[in-house]
């Protein structure tokens, strides 16, 4: 944090959720140092983003990738992605995810949960960068250290679902399938400033899986609703006729 404050460097820390019609999808996290800060913070004798790679590389045994690469520029990136299966398996990765960029001096990341009903999706979980108490032991307050970082730490959750967003508490892109996805969806971005929690959520739409019987049901009961008012208008029309008669 010091690191960051004191060189005019910048860190970055995305997060991005990928959800399919099926409710699978992936799940992954990459944290950027620029050259700045990496050379910072090697004169106190530390890269930055040793410690993340030494708590996200347990997770390799849970199926996640972990890549750690460095630019030309100096610029070094870890990424951390895997994918889930369905929802539940979406929770469990998130919070292990969670629990691996977790400090002592911030909690990053609250799990992800995402609930279908039919082909409504909803998408739940939470962000923040509110620095904790045990900054202190850095010779720092809360307020001090929120204001060390503002403007040099930029944190961005996204989120894409398979079809249209109908409401979100961050920001959509497009109102439709997101040009350049070749998977198509709706993707829904929320930044996070220093020193503030963000809660995310977002409700889409899917399209209906390949297989699935609501189509046909949805189609015999339109056919039954049609056959049965066409009947009401037929015994409508036969009493008038009858009383007509009479």
């Amino acid at each position: 944090m010091l690191a960051v404050a004191l060189s005019g460097c910048r860190l970055r820390l995305n997060v991005d959720v990928r959800v399919d019609a099926d409710a699978g999808g992936r799940l992954g996290v990459a944290v950027s140092a620029d050259r700045a800060l990496r050379a910072r913070a090697e004169r106190a004798g530390a890269d930055p983003l040793d410690d993340l790679v030494a708590r996200v590389r347990p997770l390799r045994r849970s199926g996640w990738r972990v890549r750690d690469t460095t630019a030309p520029g100096g610029a070094r990136t870890v990424a951390v992605s895997t994918a889930f299966a369905d929802p539940a398996e979406l929770g469990d990765l998130s919070a292990a995810l969670s629990d691996a960029l977790a400090a002592p001096e911030v909690r990053l990341l609250s799990p992800f949960r995402l609930v279908v009903r039919g082909r409504r999706m909803v998408l739940r979980g939470g962000a923040g960068l509110v620095p904790t108490p045990a900054v202190r032991e850095l010779g720092l307050s809360p307020a001090q250290a929120r204001r060390l970082v503002a403007g040099a730490v930029a944190y961005e959750v996204s989120a894409t679902l398979p079809r249209r967003v109908l409401h979100s508490t961050g920001r959509v892109r497009g109102r439709g399938p997101v040009s350049g996805d070749r998977r198509g969806g709706t993707t829904v971005t929320w930044r996070v400033p220093p020193g503030e929690r963000v809660r995310v959520r977002a409700v889409g739409t899917r399209p209906v899986p390949p297989g699935s019987p609501w189509p046909g049901v949805a189609t015999g009961a339109l056919t039954a609703v049609m056959v049965c008012a066409a009947g009401v208008v037929w015994l409508t029309r036969r009493r008038r006729r009858r009383g007509t008669a009479a």
